[in-house]
């Protein structure tokens, strides 16, 4: 079912609803894309890479997704965006190596908003709407390091392979979840 389907529950919980992003909400999707990586990644990526993300570059890319129509929603706690998610046709990468599987590109919860169901209810939207778009099972690379991984793992993932990446001149291993439709 999709997550555009009214009969798809959007908000299962009271104190924070989900919807899907419009250009009005861009850029607060950067600042929060932009806070939760200083705040999940502190540590694990270099400061000054971290310190130095730039606020311009990451709202011109929320404005290109959302004028991409690929699935992408934002989650709102107290009228403010608490968490944000995107996704789309899968890389070459894990069992969807065709492309045709759906991938679950960004998912990012500000600190003080975890741990309430908005990761979980976000990752449902994105996993429904890909779906529904035709891109059966599901693809999410997660740095190795980054604290969240084990969430994927909990919400049914198989972990099936890794990849190193570049991030800023830093080398670091993503772990491949997978989930069949």
């Amino acid at each position: 079912m999709s997550s555009r389907d009214p009969q798809f529950d959007l908000s299962p919980d009271p104190t924070f609803a989900i919807e899907p992003v419009s250009m009005t909400d861009v850029k607060s999707m950067a600042r929060v894309h932009i806070q939760s990586w200083q705040e999940t990644y502190r540590g694990i990526i270099a400061d000054s890479y971290l310190d130095g993300l730039s606020y311009d570059h990451h709202v011109a890319l929320w404005a290109q997704i959302v004028q991409s129509e690929s699935s992408a929603f934002l989650a709102k706690s107290d009228g403010r965006i608490a968490g944000i998610a995107h996704g789309g046709r899968c890389r070459a990468i894990g069992p969807n190596r065709a492309g045709s599987g759906g991938e679950l590109f960004v998912l990012y919860v500000l600190k003080n908003a975890q741990k309430q169901g908005i990761g979980r209810a976000l990752f449902d939207c994105v996993h429904h709407d890909l779906a529904a778009r035709g891109h059966g099972g599901l693809t999410v690379r997660v740095l190795a390091d980054n604290p969240a991984a084990d969430f994927y793992a909990r919400l049914g993932g198989t972990e099936v392979g890794t990849v190193n990446i570049e991030v800023g001149k830093q080398f670091l291993e993503e772990k491949i979840f997978y989930w069949e439709d």
